[in-house]
């Protein structure tokens, strides 16, 4: 029986315990020397129908006709179907007698008899019962709780809301086709995947060298075998992103793991059992899952599963100090696992993992290994762009054996050189520029930020400020976020915004340097490279804090001087408040974003030397210890009428006094 007979079913036989739940009613009020028995066989058929029906809610969900379990209720809903059967029509006899009716209807009711002895009963009881536990062990098969969608899905983004997902499918739709594969034919990562014990595969390689696009072709490889294969194996992923506060943590990579696993690809509307009893426990308790709890749910997951794979890319992204305990739990799963795990991770060679690999197996990039690679990619960018489309066979074929001969297998210089070509519009002028490409990351770097930098002033202004926002951004930046937050002048004292800024023309500004991201329409750097790039050479991280501290203070003041009002002067007071009045919004998500972290901002600036604006901006903002400023007042009371008042920092309830004694550094440095 498929999952929609399995519906139909059910549906009737609800329909039948009804009917025989109020045959028994009526019999309940026409005899009196058994309303015992009748009781007992009317609650036992009550209970039946309340699991029925959460069968029903279970079969009518969404992916109801797919679930696992359905397969299974055939043979318990045909018995349980006979056994009400043969009750109603038993039941039914005394009532529809024809002689039964006209004595009924000379005497009453009353002449009704019970059908059924006490022994009668008990076997009727303990049939209708085993139905019930049928229809329940099928429902809660294989040690997996069988939830409905809101309340799963409540439960995996408490696990974890990490979108591991769309960061694969960004990174794939950027993925060249028919590229990676020589990945796929290395003699190690075919020994790696065919070996029946438990392994660790490490591939290294330098910046650019295209290690995530790599680790994606690994991911949609394992998907694709999990497709056709007989066993429900394990399979979780995740992409480590150091401008990304929750991609560079150990815990949230590893929550993001136990999430994954929680659920199978081929049933992934069933969740193992274990798991929502810990959500209920921990709920209970206000508390989110820590890095002990996942250590010991991923020890039990890894153990349900034939086999399961893990991979993850960028491990020299995560928090270099706490990544020694994400590798530690990684080994002591490996050595723990009774059965094959699988473990693929990539990075760069940085002195910590190197020396906790280098004895693993592993693939050290080569630009040989990349050169066919390069060639598509350069090809297919060649056939992307319409400005080349009626470009000479010869310049075509040049392009390419120069861009493959200079890249040292580095996609992302790669990447650039085409852009900066694409910006030429003769054949002479490109054969011109591919004569003195500049050599390495570093250099091309400094030739597209100084051409950023030889941009009319104001350009040049509004792409810094992004460069800077992107770097230190507590959380990936929205369009409307990010192209915001440019617009404020921090360094001057009146609150002066700049003239409004499309997405197009900000990533022309940017140069490539800064892109778009297609899946979550959320900004960052074209590679991790750019913000290394920027860091050492032009302004570091710290520098990058104290501009954005500075513009959100700014707009927290300007907007919390007039509280009744939202902060929005009129166009007579301020014209240029009502020419940019979104804003002021209280709900605008660049508000939102600067009550919520001007302070992981400011706090970066602890032990540095004074920044005399932001040391300004802060006093006018908190006010003195013993009385605090209107602004401070409005922005706690619009914090709090959201929900607690939280650091991301601190973890708990932040109050002034507190909050005063952890600036008082910064004020007066």
């Amino acid at each position: 029986m498929d999952g929609l007979g399995s519906a139909a079913s059910v549906v009737a036989i609800i329909d039948l315990s009804a009917k025989v739940a109020s045959l028994c009613f009526q019999y309940s009020t026409a005899v009196k020397n058994a309303k015992s028995d009748i009781e007992r066989v009317r609650g036992e058929v009550d209970r039946l129908k309340t699991t029925l029906e959460g069968a029903q809610r279970l079969l009518d969900s969404p992916n109801g006709a797919k679930l696992q379990t359905s397969q299974h209720l055939s043979a318990g809903l045909d018995h349980c179907a006979s056994q009400l059967a043969k009750l109603e029509e038993k039941l039914e006899e005394k009532i529809n007698r024809g002689t039964a009716r006209k004595m009924m209807s000379a005497f009453g009711l009353r002449a009704l008899k019970w059908p059924f002895e006490s022994k009668d009963v008990d076997n009727i009881i303990q049939n209708l019962n085993k139905c019930r536990d049928t229809l329940s062990t099928n429902l809660n098969i294989d040690q997996t709780a069988l939830l409905l969608d809101d309340e799963r899905l409540k439960i995996l983004e408490w696990i974890s809301p990490i979108p591991y997902g769309k960061h694969h499918n960004t990174v794939k739709e950027a993925r060249t086709s028919g590229t990676c594969e020589w990945l796929l034919q290395h003699e190690r990562f075919r020994e790696w995947e065919d070996t029946t014990s438990s392994v660790i595969l490490w591939l290294q390689g330098s910046p650019g060298a295209g290690k995530t696009f790599l680790t994606s072709k690994v991911i949609d490889h394992v998907q694709s075998l999990l497709k056709s294969s007989r066993n429900d194996e394990g399979f979780a992923f995740f992409y480590c992103n150091r401008n990304e506060e929750e991609r560079r943590k150990p815990l949230m990579i590893l929550r993001s793991y136990v999430r994954q696993l929680s659920t199978t690809a081929k049933y992934p509307e069933e969740m193992h059992k274990k798991l929502q009893e810990l959500w209920s426990e921990k709920r209970l308790r206000g508390s989110d899952l820590g890095l002990e709890d996942c250590r010991e749910q991923l020890f039990e997951l890894v153990n349900l599963y034939p086999r399961t794979t893990l991979v993850l890319d960028a491990l020299d992204e995560c928090e270099p100090d706490p990544r020694g305990e994400l590798v530690k739990t990684i080994e002591i799963l490996l050595s723990k696992s009774r059965r094959p795990l699988k473990i693929f991770i990539s990075s760069r060679p940085d002195r910590d993992i190197r020396n906790r690999f280098l004895d693993r197996p592993n693939i050290e990039i080569q630009a040989t290994h990349n050169e066919k690679d390069i060639q598509k990619f350069v090809n297919e960018e060649i056939i992307k762009h319409g400005a080349w489309k009626d470009m000479s066979l010869p310049l075509k074929d040049e392009i390419i054996r120069v861009l493959r001969a200079r890249s040292q297998g580095m996609f992302q210089w790669v990447f650039l050189q085409i852009k900066q070509l694409l910006e030429l519009e003769t054949e002479a002028a490109i054969r011109d520029r591919l004569g003195r490409l500049p050599t390495g990351l570093k250099a091309t770097y400094d030739e597209i930020y100084g051409k950023v930098q030889a941009r009319h002033k104001h350009d040049k202004v509004l792409a810094n400020r992004a460069f800077m926002w992107v770097m230190c951004a507590c959380e990936p930046l929205s369009s409307e976020e990010l192209l915001s937050a440019i617009r404020p002048d921090s360094e001057r004292d009146a609150f002066d915004l700049s003239e409004g800024i499309t997405e197009s023309r900000l990533l022309h500004l940017c140069n490539n340097l800064l892109v778009l991201d297609s899946q979550r329409k959320l900004w960052r750097f074209s590679h991790l490279s750019v913000t290394e790039y920027f860091e050492e050479n032009h302004w570091d991280l710290r520098q990058a804090h104290c501009h954005a501290a500075k513009v959100c203070l700014k707009l927290l003041i300007e907007i919390c001087e007039e509280p009744e009002s939202g902060g929005v002067s009129t166009a007579d007071e301020n014209d240029h408040k009502s020419k940019a009045r979104d804003i002021f919004r209280p709900d605008h998500p660049l508000q939102v974003y600067s009550r919520h972290h001007w302070i992981a901002h400011v706090q970066t600036q602890e032990g540095q030397k004074a920044d005399p604006v932001l040391a300004g901006l802060l006093k006018k903002f908190l006010g003195s210890p013993r009385e605090s400023s209107v602004q401070y007042q409005e922005w706690h009371r619009q914090v709090s009428s959201g929900g607690n008042l939280l650091l991301a920092s601190t973890g708990g309830p932040m109050q002034k006094s507190r909050f005063c004694r952890r600036t008082t550094m910064v004020t007066t440095f």
